[in-house]
């Protein structure tokens, strides 16, 4: 199962992975050491040291990408992807047109993401 795939041995969490949580649910101390390291991610945010979550959906836990840290995360119910995650990031292709050029700014249209090059 996708939602505890661990790095590391994890530290206590204030909620069962699985459960169903709310924005402002405190979900666990965000920590990172030797033994212990847990990170915010989707559908979390962190504040004074504790990880919230931000939006309704189901507690869980992940390794990150290069197996460092576990991430905390919440998951929409339905597949439906988090706002944060259809956001454009730095590096991502895209298919546009420039429609407004100022100069501290330039606007552009967006038609498509991922484009292959």
């Amino acid at each position: 199962d996708a939602m505890t795939t661990t790095a590391t041995p994890l530290p206590k969490l204030e909620q069962e992975i699985g459960s169903t949580v709310a924005p402002g649910d405190r979900l666990a101390r965000s920590r990172i050491t030797k033994q212990h390291k847990l990170i915010s991610g989707p559908g979390t945010y962190i504040k004074s040291g504790q990880i919230y979550a931000s939006v309704v959906g189901t507690l869980g836990v992940t390794s990150t990408e290069d197996g460092t840290n576990n991430e905390v995360r919440v998951t929409l119910a339905g597949n439906r992807q988090l706002a944060s995650e259809q956001v454009l990031s730095v590096g991502q292709t895209v298919l546009g047109k420039v429609v407004r050029i100022n100069i501290m700014q330039v606007t552009v249209e967006i038609y498509s993401q991922n484009v292959g090059m």
